[in-house]
């Protein structure tokens, strides 16, 4: 193990949990002084990867995971042992006898150790044949140890120990999971545990003697205010302009509003939280106490103006209606993957001749031959269909015109697994209905013989789940006639598969989903027809 893993594993691990709580650009600036400072680093390179990817930096994320593959050798054929290895394996599946599935269990746990995650479930299902469930059962763990890693998720046990630290505001601590606090032996986690649970005088307990901003939190539980001020405002000057201190300060501010307040640590707040407000969609807690912080050092135009601009983020859904999100497969230098991309449908203000319809100067993308044709041809289906399904809709459906822009930017887009996600993005954008951003969809489309629109099975389901949790989807809508393969274990663990998955055979089932993810009863077409569904 080089000299510098286990820095680097508590870096990346510190960049992981920065992410995790939202602080997304703090978390880049991190991952590239890493990377400034270990060069080519494959394991800095794959985060700043998945970084890029989940925020939608698309071409970013491209360029990243090509460095990444040209770091590691991607391009390079396999060792001819592994090669043979993996002939060997595959073929000890197919044994009648206990010899012949010991002889692939041996060869499936070399090909683990080589660094296959590919290998773990195929290992499980030899030792299961060979009656030793115990080591089926240890493999699937580490299996889906090693995906979690490859996914850049913190464990409970690692996510507590760059809280050790680095502080993040209490509102984001209350939202990840921690280990109980009956098993954790230093008094500092002990405190950060207690306080993320509310218990904040037994937290300032375990706290005390310590300068710093988990501190300053839990005296603020426990009704100090400005005492929990001043202990953020040193902290945050000693620091520098770190956006969870700067949000830990804003938030003793505002709750001490008549206390004294170093204006120099109220310019290294402000200058620490305008890059989460800058973002397309700005972070409103980020917002509410930057233009707290504003109104309170006199500032009175600039918090007029965040108040008015947090007052509008508030009134407006996110994602906005008509966003869908796809995933498709991307090739970077010889290797295949998973690539989460958007599909946005708009409703547009148009002439009486062009209402009801796709304007054709509206379609935006990289597309290949076909592809313009095929959106047409799904917009036309997903009209009629929610024309059937909510007749009373029908004047409001077509007194508009639509556009659509996939922003798929590895390829040209064209394939049949974009049917699913563009007629979702149609559906939201003509029935005024948000998509949760954790979901994501795949799926070809046809009739069927009854007049609905069926979802028909697409090409390489599990790199596609795959590259959906790589791009933080908690949910990938799937064609139902593939449920046996996305939960083959193949490409991401079963337990893993079978929690992020949703099988539709419809686009009715398809909508009817999106309806109870949105925390919505399936709706009456009457009651979506009213805005009350």
């Amino acid at each position: 193990m080089p000299a510098h893993a286990h820095d680097l594993r508590a870096r990346c691990d510190e960049i992981r949990l920065l992410a995790e709580a939202g602080f997304w650009e703090e978390a880049r600036a991190l991952g590239h002084r890493l990377l400034e400072r270990w060069p080519r680093e494959p394991e800095v390179l794959g985060l700043l990867g998945a970084l890029a990817h989940r925020t939608g930096a698309i071409s970013e994320a491209l360029a990243l995971w090509n460095v990444l593959y040209e770091a590691v050798g991607a391009t390079a054929s396999a060792p001819a042992g592994l090669d043979q290895l993996g002939l060997l394996a595959a073929t000890g599946d197919f044994a009648s006898t206990a010899e012949g599935w010991a002889q692939a269990a041996r060869a499936w746990d070399l090909l683990v150790r080589s660094g296959r995650l590919s290998a773990y479930e195929r290992l499980a299902a030899n030792r299961r044949r060979l009656g030793n469930e115990e080591g089926a059962r240890r493999a699937e763990q580490l299996y889906e140890e090693a995906f979690r890693r490859r996914m850049h998720w913190l464990s409970p046990e690692e996510r507590m120990q760059a809280l050790l630290d680095r502080p993040i505001p209490l509102s984001r601590l209350r939202r990840l999971e921690l280990p109980p606090i009956e098993g954790l032996a230093e008094a500092k986690a002990r405190g950060i545990a207690l306080l993320a649970r509310g218990h904040f005088v037994s937290a300032r307990r375990a706290l005390a003697g310590m300068d710093d901003a988990w501190l300053a939190q839990a005296e603020l539980g426990c009704g100090e205010a400005e005492v929990a001020l001043r202990r953020a405002a040193r902290h945050l000057l000693r620091e520098g302009p770190r956006a969870p201190t700067a949000l830990i300060f804003a938030a003793a501010a505002a709750s001490a509003p008549h206390a004294p307040i170093a204006t120099d640590a109220v310019e290294l707040a402000c200058a620490a939280l305008r890059p989460m407000v800058e973002r397309a969609r700005p972070d409103e807690e980020a917002l509410h106490l930057l233009a707290l912080l504003l109104s309170r050092t006199g500032k009175r135009e600039a918090a007029a103006q965040a108040f008015a601009r947090l007052s509008a983020l508030r009134r407006e859904p996110w994602p906005p209606p008509g966003v869908a999100r796809a995933v498709a497969i991307c090739a970077v230098r010889g290797r295949q993957r998973g690539l989460v991309h958007d599909v946005i449908a708009r409703r547009l203000v148009a002439a009486p001749a062009e209402r009801g319809r796709l304007l054709d100067s509206e379609v935006h993308g990289e597309f290949a031959p076909g592809a313009r044709a095929q959106l047409r041809r799904t917009f036309a289906a997903v009209r009629e269909w929610l024309s059937s399904r909510f007749p009373e809709r029908r004047k409001s459906l077509e007194a508009w015109a639509y556009g659509v822009h996939v922003t798929k930017e590895d390829q040209p887009s064209g394939g049949p697994s974009i049917g699913l996600p563009a007629a979702m993005a149609f559906a939201s954008a003509m029935l005024d209905l948000p998509i949760p951003r954790h979901v994501v969809f795949t799926g070809a489309l046809s009739y069927d013989a009854f007049g609905r629109i069926a979802v028909l099975p697409v090409g390489d389901v599990g790199l596609k789940l795959k590259g959906a949790l790589h791009a933080g989807a908690q949910l990938l809508v799937l064609p139902e006639a593939q449920r046996r393969e996305a939960l083959s274990g193949q490409q991401v663990p079963r337990r893993i598969a079978e929690r992020s998955t949703v099988f539709v055979s419809t686009l009715d089932d398809a909508l009817d989903l999106v309806l109870a993810a949105a925390g919505r009863p399936r709706a009456s077409p009457a009651a979506l027809a009213s805005g009350d569904g």
